[in-house]
């Protein structure tokens, strides 16, 4: 016999996470964040090494070097080419099959900010309307309609998969700019997004961070009515070069968590290769997040470069003659495997 029940989601309760059975449970995985290269195998090893969660951005409306990675397609259903929309969607199910909760985001260079080098103002801003402020979701409704259309379509298909487990809306939109008057213009569109997707899924919660998402600011992004928003700062490497540093953004995050007894989840942590050769500070660093009890997703697991002092746990170093022939950093990769025992 047929059943309408949905599959169970992830419950905030104060500044805790609740596994669907009531049990606190502390989400640290990686991100799977170079669209095309992550697949279906790289989630039974991430689950092998005990991650409970992976990131998996989906890309619109950008400059992405590749049009293969940008999904937008204004003739297609949800806005979205098929291709992109499937393979994220499948990635999705495949890992919640598993046990894994997943991130799921949508991002936007343009619609998070439509300012940076040339090529993306042309882009984001062909006919220059939209000057210093930029073209993006925040200045434009309509495209915040456009936005929430898409969302509504994707949430309201993930509601039926299991262990979702946040849906971060938008990926540190409106970066380097000042309080006012853009924390106020946030804070309304994530309102707007919250309750578009909220008429088609009640229950997931959502990932949102304060401009750029900057840790010292995460306060920035705080919605006093809500109690279905689990808050992030990003904590990559130039917080983690220095351990200092580190404890200092690290505080900056658990201050906002304890003041304001909300969950908090950094959905970046990580540092270049070539900063850490003999795995000292990431030992340190996976260290402190788990003394905290702060949940993260390291960014990221695959890299596009072939340089094996970028970020990334695999990189290729020949992607145009070996393109599967991926190099595992299995030293920094065993920081993971004893942290997580």
């Amino acid at each position: 016999m047929a059943t309408n029940i949905l599959p169970p989601r992830l419950r905030l309760d104060g500044k805790d996470i609740l596994k669907p059975n009531g049990k606190k449970i502390i989400l640290k995985g990686f991100s799977f964040g170079a669209w095309g290269l992550d697949d279906l195998g790289d989630i039974d090893e991430v689950k092998n090494l005990k991650a409970t969660c992976l990131r998996y951005p989906l890309r619109v409306w950008g400059d992405y070097k590749s049009e293969d990675i940008d999904a937008r397609d204004d003739r297609a259903r949800s806005f979205l080419k098929k291709p992109n929309r499937e393979r994220w969607l499948a990635s999705i199910r495949a890992a919640g099959e598993k046990g894994i909760w997943t991130v799921a985001g949508i991002d936007s260079n343009c619609g998070a900010n439509g300012l940076g080098s040339d090529e993306i103002v042309a882009l984001c801003d062909p006919y220059g309307e939209w000057g210093d402020a930029g073209h993006n979701f925040i200045t434009d409704r309509s495209m915040m309609k456009w936005f929430a259309i898409i969302w509504q379509n994707m949430a309201e298909e993930l509601r039926t998969y299991p262990n979702v487990g946040m849906l971060e809306i938008l990926p540190e939109p409106l970066p380097l700019r000042p309080a006012d008057p853009w924390k106020e213009d946030l804070k309304r569109f994530y309102r707007y997004l919250m309750d578009a997707i909220r008429e088609v899924d009640q229950d997931t919660p959502f990932l949102v961070g304060a401009r750029g998402y900057g840790a010292k600011i995460c306060d920035d992004a705080w919605l006093r009515e809500r109690n279905d928003v689990v808050y992030t700062g990003n904590l990559l490497n130039d917080w983690c070069n220095d351990l200092a540093s580190f404890d200092e953004g690290l505080g900056y995050l658990t201050r906002f968590r304890d003041l304001v007894r909300a969950p908090m989840f950094s959905q970046q942590v990580g540092l270049l290769s070539s900063s850490d050769p003999d795995q000292s500070k990431l030992k340190y660093i996976l260290g402190r997040l788990a003394e905290e009890r702060v949940g993260y997703t390291y960014w990221q697991w695959k890299t596009r470069s072939a340089e094996p002092d970028e970020y990334g746990l695999l990189f290729r170093e020949h992607p145009h003659t070996a393109p599967d022939d991926w190099t595992r950093k299995e030293a920094e990769i065993a920081c993971f495997r004893e942290a997580w025992a």
